[in-house]
């Protein structure tokens, strides 16, 4: 009787053990998101812990995360291009928006460059692990050099030494407004949606997380 007393006593801290074991998800966070939307790291968070899991954040350069979410050694990227799945097939989005980029076109000021028909041909400015430049270089058959990191880029542009780099509205206005000697192009090179991604072995995490995001998003969190 003593030995089954100390079983059942024993049992519930087992449980509560395992379930936090099973519970706890391993998520790629990439350094622009760190720096530039720390908002919606704070929102996937809390859609990890409204549908009852935990989330360690896990600071990977982007291409590396890439290849582990294929892998199935992490369990989820916080914020990818909608068309990730083109880099990692076995991707699965949370097809909620998180936000909708505005990506423009950063150039050298009086460079004669004024609307996006003239970037064609032109050198790009790409920073590495940044897919969306890829995608518009592509687009444009604009040759790519890459850069360290954003800083590196619009310092090789305002040089004359790369033609341009594509960003999103709000990154670029950091960098012209610190008073280089860049400007802006007008109309948006590219719009697209970014989602939070799961691995192909957490595929049954969608549903929740995608209420949980929706809550949120009728919270106006994001």
């Amino acid at each position: 009787m003593k030995r089954l007393l100390i079983l059942l006593a024993t049992f519930p801290l087992l449980f509560v053990s395992a379930l936090t074991s099973a519970d706890e998800f391993k998520v790629a966070v990439s350094e622009t998101s760190r720096e530039f939307f720390p908002d919606i790291i704070e929102v996937v968070s809390e859609a990890y812990e409204r549908a009852g899991h935990t989330v360690e954040f896990m600071d990977l350069p982007g291409v590396r995360a890439g290849v582990m979410l294929g892998k199935g050694e992490i369990d989820g990227d916080v914020m990818r291009l909608a068309n990730f799945r083109d880099t990692v097939p076995s991707a699965i989005p949370v097809e909620v928006t998180l936000t909708t980029l505005n990506i423009v076109a950063v150039v050298k000021k009086d460079s004669g460059i004024t609307k996006n028909e003239d970037l064609v041909g032109k050198k790009i400015a790409a920073v590495r692990g940044v897919e969306v430049q890829k995608v518009v270089a592509s687009q444009l058959n604009a040759p790519v050099t890459v850069q360290a990191d954003f800083a590196a880029s619009m310092k090789m542009i305002e040089s004359g030494r790369m033609d341009f780099t594509v960003a999103t509205t709000e990154i670029a206005e950091q960098f012209v407004g610190t008073g280089m000697a860049l400007t802006i192009l007008d109309e948006p090179v590219l719009q697209i949606p970014f989602y939070t991604w799961v691995s192909s072995s957490n595929a049954d995490l969608v549903p929740d997380l995608e209420a949980a995001l929706n809550e949120l998003k009728a919270e106006g969190r994001f």
